[in-house]
């Protein structure tokens, strides 16, 4: 009787600890999930700046107010905003995958946050 109370006691102990371990693993997952999502947020923030900076360039030096490098290198400025932002996203979708997987559900088809296409610039 008592090795039954023994191995129930350590049952209880063991499920106790497991659901501890999953609500960590969820809120751990959703605290990713936000900063992902902020990330997303701050990266299309930066493409929309720096296109906006490369079609100043752009015009500048098409009307020969502004060097070839001035040019070239807001070119360079918006295509690494461009890679943080598609990171960014991958990223975000990575962190929902995650916390769909810590709440024991399939991964949810989403876009994340105001997630736009980058726009290409035009030379």
């Amino acid at each position: 009787v008592k090795k039954k109370q023994a191995e129930e006691a350590s049952s209880r102990e063991a499920l106790d600890q497991a659901r501890l371990d999953a609500t960590r693993d969820v809120w751990a997952a959703y605290q990713e999930n936000l900063s992902a999502a902020s990330r997303v947020a701050s990266a299309e923030s930066l493409v929309t700046s720096t296109r906006e900076n490369y079609e100043a360039a752009r015009v500048a030096y098409k009307e020969g107010l502004a060097p070839v490098a001035e040019l070239s290198d807001a070119s360079s400025q918006l295509a690494f905003a461009e890679s943080d932002h598609a990171s960014a996203v991958a990223d975000y979708s990575t962190s929902l995958a995650a916390l769909a997987f810590a709440v024991g559900s399939h991964p949810v088809k989403t876009a994340p946050p105001a997630a736009a296409q980058p726009k290409r610039p035009t030379f």
